[in-house]
């Protein structure tokens, strides 16, 4: 979503940091996407606060060491005395005068200061200001770091997934616990960040999330983002279905960064959401139910013959084939703790009416 038309004076340091939009702004900032944030801290200058928060969060404080030519050092001063000397040039001389900020955070400084002080002509003096702050920083990183050659920092990404017909368990170094359900898989930065959790899941999960109130714990399921402080949730999102959000304990906010929508859950609280048109949907759901697959315990409760299908095949390792559809749209309801997949078909083809046979990893089902 264009941030020009974007209403975001209710917005708040979460809501930016999940903004797609300003993530990019912030990481790979350029003259367009400057001038499209500049143009929105002017009309909104009491959000520059949550901006300048939402900035450092995205940035996680890294701490990066740089060093500066004499060429460069020369440039920078240049550019300052011109700032600094603009009440002697023309009025045409300042229109041919301007200093572009070098990123986001000389962008949010610059529109702090006119917010703080009331005036609307201080933008020179300000990126004088901020380029001398600029120098002195990386001159006092060049002299820490003058015996000691740069190093860039390596982010590096763990991995865990699990098979069909498998479950596990993922320990994390916060203290939080994922439990992984069949077909599923994470992906996460190795000990986290200083500023936030991040966790990129492919299938069902449950998370039971250490409470760690200066970093938040964030689930990225596509354009979709769970996040929390500390709380337990479970999350199902396989490709093809909705993607289903259900809050056990706790409190989570849901945000969707394509349609610009959130919505604040509580403790039985659930939300859909389809992947084509981001619709969200709220219900109430029974904990017993959404959570079973912990307990070892398959419960299909007027459940569509596809999601069925899909989660027999997840959790017993098989192929399912269909040769004989129903002949309406079916649900199928029934309750089975670890039971073998001959017993559970055997149970669902009296009240669903289909026949079945299974050859090894293969399974054909027939309706009739």
């Amino acid at each position: 979503m264009n941030v020009n038309i974007m209403n975001i004076s209710d917005f708040s340091v979460e809501d930016f940091v999940l903004h797609a939009g300003f993530r990019k702004w912030v990481n790979r900032p350029d003259h367009e996407l400057n001038a499209e944030w500049e143009g929105y801290m002017k009309r909104y200058p009491h959000k520059v606060r949550d901006i300048t928060m939402a900035r450092r969060l995205v940035l996680n404080y890294a701490d990066k060491s740089y060093t500066i030519s004499d060429e460069d050092k020369s440039s920078m001063w240049e550019e300052i005395d011109r700032a600094a000397n603009e009440n002697e040039h023309s009025d045409e001389d300042r229109e041919k005068t301007k200093i572009i900020p070098l990123d986001s955070s000389s962008l949010i400084a610059k529109y702090d200061e006119e917010y703080q002080k009331k005036t609307a002509h201080q933008w020179k003096r300000v990126a004088a200001i901020l380029l001398v702050c600029l120098l002195l920083s990386i001159l006092a990183n060049v002299f820490q770091s003058r015996q000691t050659p740069p190093v860039e920092q390596m982010v590096v990404y763990m991995e865990n997934s699990t098979p069909r017909g498998q479950k596990s368990t993922v320990n994390l170094s916060d203290g939080s616990t994922v439990s992984l359900n069949s077909n599923s898989k994470i992906t996460y930065e190795k000990g986290f960040g200083k500023d936030i959790r991040e966790i990129y899941l492919e299938g069902e999960a449950y998370f039971d999330v250490a409470h760690d109130e200066d970093r938040p714990f964030v689930v990225h399921t596509g354009n979709t983002a769970t996040m929390a402080l500390g709380t337990s949730f479970n999350v199902q999102n396989y490709k093809g279905e909705l993607l289903e959000i259900a809050l056990v304990q706790g409190k989570v906010v849901v945000s969707d960064s394509t349609a610009g929508e959130k919505v604040y859950l509580k403790s039985g609280d659930g939300v859909k959401v389809d992947k084509e048109s981001q619709e969200m949907s709220l219900f109430r759901f029974d904990p017993e139910v959404t959570v079973a697959w912990l307990s070892k315990k398959i419960i299909f409760d007027k459940t569509p013959v596809r999601e069925m299908v899909r989660t027999l095949e997840n959790w017993y390792g098989v192929d399912v084939r269909i040769e004989k559809q129903p002949s309406t749209n079916l649900l199928v309801s029934g309750v089975f703790h670890d039971e073998t997949l001959e017993n559970i078909l055997q149970g669902l083809s009296y009240t669903a009416r289909f026949d079945y046979k299974i050859k090894e990893k293969d399974v054909v089902i027939n309706f009739n």
